[in-house]
């Protein structure tokens, strides 16, 4: 594969920028600040695009760091060849990945190309962006090797095995998934503890509350005890209470029936004392019989006495007028006719009243002639009434009412109804506490499946967790035994390019499978860390060189150095530009710095 040129539209401070790329190794020196990290960063991104927004660190110091200064669009494109074709790969980038765009053209056919998707580095060189950051990629700074699980397939040769060891990158991160997975879903020995202790806790309030129950039963039974005995002595009061009122009902009937002999005889006696009254008043009805005859005569001596006076009379006045007499005599005559018709209706209608007054006053005295007949009696029956008076006030003096306390009756209900509300409480109190008691017993067999359940479960993980974790050794260990096949060669194409630039370190520098350096002193192996910033420097150089020819295994990709050699010596700086002119045989090689000093033609 090699790059042939680039057009950047867009790109940080970078904008319009046309370069071509004839060589296999192209020099561009420029001062400081004129966009040679910008350039690479450009390169980069048109192979594998921009960071996404879920890696914060690369999206802030790329997407949004090299996002246009002058706005406009925000991208580019390179012309590159690869397999005897050539093509255009363009690229614009927006705030996010969603709105970034790829075109790939086959510059033969003017034709918009599938031969590679919007992954073209990937499909190019087989690695990821991560893989090409440490190895083909040098930055100014910061770019020390590491190991990624790719480039450890690669380097050790596992990708020519098949099946497991072909997979072992996977195979290790399926394991280190299912480990992670466990150890989030295993049940804590601290859960379990608390499960137990709620078992525990569970039971005592059960067998608390199981002996509350027991109490409250015992109690309701004694009240309904004691509530039967008080409703037996309230039945027998109540039957009391019936024999007293009906014993008062009788004496007081006695009473009423005494009283009314004795008003009864108090009548007798009096009748018996009136009865010469009632002699005296048979000789004035006689009187007044007479009176009423006497009466009858003397309206019927008005009417025959006044009517011929009152014609006399009138036949005068009638004459001293200046009437003729016979005239005088007929309407004397005819006043006198209608005179003494009115007086004989008079007479009729006062003499038939009268006749009713004298009946109705001579039949009283014959009705009590008849009493009087009766009164004759009168001494039987008062000696009977006296009789039967003295018989009433024996029984009376002998009349017995029982013994009955209504106020003892009254406390007596009261007690019971006290007694009774006081039951219906504890048999609610009862109920509800058993009705608390099954909510305990469910949650209690809850807790007792849950706490089984953890401790199966804890088993059964703990089981299958050590299986992971010996798969995983046996892995790795599988994966050093093939590893240590490669060993030899990778450590002799690192010391290959670092004795050029070793110096004193010669022979002193180890690196194993992993890429890991340390050096060997008399005080005993010194890490990475502790070497000068210089050595550190050409260290990773001197690793990622190496290791191009191993993990590059289909096209060989661009070699970017963004002015890697700054903190070098002259010497190492030197040894280093010979090595990589070296590697620009077989790698298209682009290096970027900011003094012709630093160059390496």
């Amino acid at each position: 594969m090699k790059i042939k040129s680039l057009h950047i539209e867009n790109f940080g401070k970078l904008s319009g920028l046309d370069m071509q790329f004839d060589a296999n190794l192209t020099e561009i020196c420029r001062q400081n600040g004129w966009g040679k990290s910008t350039l690479s960063i450009f390169l980069k991104a048109i192979f594998y695009g921009m960071a996404k927004k879920g890696n914060n660190r690369a999206y802030n110091s790329e997407r949004s760091k090299f996002k246009p200064w002058q706005s406009g669009i925000y991208g580019g494109y390179v012309v590159f060849e690869v397999e005897d074709k050539t093509y255009r790969v363009t690229r614009t980038f927006a705030d996010t990945p969603e709105g970034d765009t790829f075109e790939l053209v086959d510059l033969a056919t003017g034709l918009k190309s599938k031969d590679y998707s919007k992954d073209i580095g990937q499909e190019l060189f087989g690695v990821g962006v991560e893989t090409f950051e440490i190895t083909a990629f040098f930055p100014q700074s910061n770019f020390a090797s590491g190991m990624t699980d790719e480039m450890r397939v690669n380097m050790t040769g596992l990708n020519k095995f098949e099946n497991d060891l072909e997979n072992l990158a996977s195979a290790q991160k399926v394991i280190s998934l299912h480990l992670r997975e466990i150890k989030q879903n295993k049940p804590k020995q601290t859960d379990i503890d608390r499960t137990k202790r709620a078992i525990n806790d569970c039971e005592r309030l059960i067998k608390v509350q199981k002996q509350e129950s027991e109490e409250l039963e015992k109690e309701v039974e004694k009240l309904q005890s004691s509530l039967t005995e008080k409703s037996d002595l309230i039945k027998s009061l109540r039957a009391k209470q019936e024999k007293f009122r009906s014993a008062q009902q009788d004496k007081q009937s006695t009473k009423d029936k005494l009283l009314s002999l004795q008003e009864t005889m108090t009548a007798l006696v009096e009748l018996k004392n009136n009865e010469n009254q009632e002699n005296s008043s048979q000789e004035n009805i006689i009187q007044a019989r007479n009176s009423a005859v006497q009466g009858k005569n003397k309206v019927s001596l008005f009417g025959s006495i006044i009517t011929p006076i009152v014609a006399l009379v009138l036949v005068g006045i009638l004459i001293g007028l200046g009437l003729s007499n016979t005239f005088s005599f007929t309407l004397a005559l005819a006043l006198s006719v209608i005179i003494l018709i009115i007086d004989t209706t008079v007479e009729f209608y006062f003499i038939k009243n009268l006749k009713r007054k004298n009946k109705e006053n001579l039949d009283l005295p014959s009705d009590k002639m008849k009493n009087g007949e009766e009164n004759n009696n009168f001494a039987n029956q008062i000696q009977s009434l006296k009789e039967q008076i003295e018989n009433l006030k024996t029984q009376l003096e002998e009349f017995e009412i029982p013994s009955f306390d209504e106020e003892e009756f009254e406390n007596l209900k009261d007690e019971r109804a006290k007694i009774d509300r006081e039951k219906v409480v504890n048999e609610q109190k009862f109920l509800s506490l058993q009705r608390e008691i099954e909510r305990n017993y469910e949650n209690y067999e809850k807790l007792q499946d849950d706490y089984e359940s953890m401790l199966k479960n804890k088993v059964e993980m703990t089981r299958a967790e050590d299986i992971l974790y010996k798969t995983k050794d046996m892995l790795l260990k599988a994966q050093e035994n093939v590893s240590a096949r490669f060993a030899k060669p990778i450590k002799e194409a690192f010391s290959k390019v670092f004795d050029a630039v070793a110096g004193e370190k010669k022979g002193k520098i180890s690196i194993d499978i992993n890429m890991a350096i340390t050096e060997n002193s008399p005080s005993g192996e010194k890490e990475f860390e502790y070497l000068s910033q210089g050595y550190r420097d050409a260290i990773s150089i001197c690793q990622r060189l190496a290791l191009l020819d191993t993990i590059y295994l289909k096209e060989k990709p661009f070699i970017l150095l963004d002015d890697p050699f700054v903190n070098l010596d002259e010497e190492k700086r030197q040894a280093l530009s010979n090595i990589v002119q070296e590697y620009s045989q077989n790698y298209q090689t682009i290096y970027l710095h900011c003094h012709e000093r630093n160059g390496v033609e």
